[in-house]
């Protein structure tokens, strides 16, 4: 699995004139480090404000000043060393309504900066894998598979007796197998087995947008 970044900064510079003196934007520098927790489901980006200490920080997603539910921020200030700040969001669970592009902007004295940086899981193509415990009078066949988004599982059943070469009308699960059918994964329940209906190759295939395994 792995996640899409694409990183821009940008800084905005403003001059703001009294009556005495004429002021300039000071020298603002903002980070953002993504940090990814486990697979599909947190991260973490810490935004780093080296220097001056800012004023305010503020988060925006997909140009909306609006987070998505489960998102939420964490100010870390009096940082030693290389940082004078840290704002760290943390998004729990990676899905479809928490991709996207995630805004900071650190403002000093009515100065900003910001840095955008983007979140989302690219398409993986299936893995297939079956675990067979073995034969008994009953027994069950799972298969797990893994990819994004999540595939589509389908099972086929080729008897022992059928010959490769004429298989197209003779495949399909036998009638008295029962299929239950869950995200990534699906499994196979044999209640009473009966060699004669039940030998054979025992095909799962999974596909998403990314392609087909079986």
């Amino acid at each position: 699995m792995s996640f899409a970044n694409k990183t821009k900064q940008h800084a905005c510079s403003n001059e703001t004139t009294t009556t005495n003196k004429q002021t300039t934007a000071p020298p603002l520098s903002v980070q953002i480090m993504d940090r990814k927790r486990s697979f599909l489901k947190e991260t973490q980006n810490r935004l780093r404000q080296q220097t001056p200490v800012a004023d305010t920080y503020t988060w925006k997603f997909n140009g909306t000043s609006s987070l998505p539910a489960g998102v939420t921020e964490q100010l870390i200030s009096g940082q030693t060393g290389g940082g004078s700040g840290i704002d760290i969001l943390h998004i729990k669970n990676l899905t479809e309504s928490t991709f996207g592009t995630y805004t900071c902007a650190a403002t000093v004295n009515g100065y900003t900066t910001e840095q955008s940086h983007f979140i989302g899981i690219l398409a993986e193509k299936p893995v297939v894998n079956i675990i067979k415990p073995p034969v008994s009078s009953s027994f069950a066949i799972q298969c797990q598979v893994t990819g994004y988004p999540a595939p589509n599982i389908q099972w086929d059943f080729i008897p022992k007796a059928t010959s490769h070469v004429h298989q197209n009308n003779n495949h399909g699960l036998p009638h008295d197998v029962q299929a239950l059918y869950e995200t990534y994964q699906s499994t196979l329940f044999v209640n009473k087995y009966v060699p004669v209906d039940h030998t054979g190759r025992w095909y799962c295939k999974a596909s998403n947008a990314a392609g087909t395994a079986v």
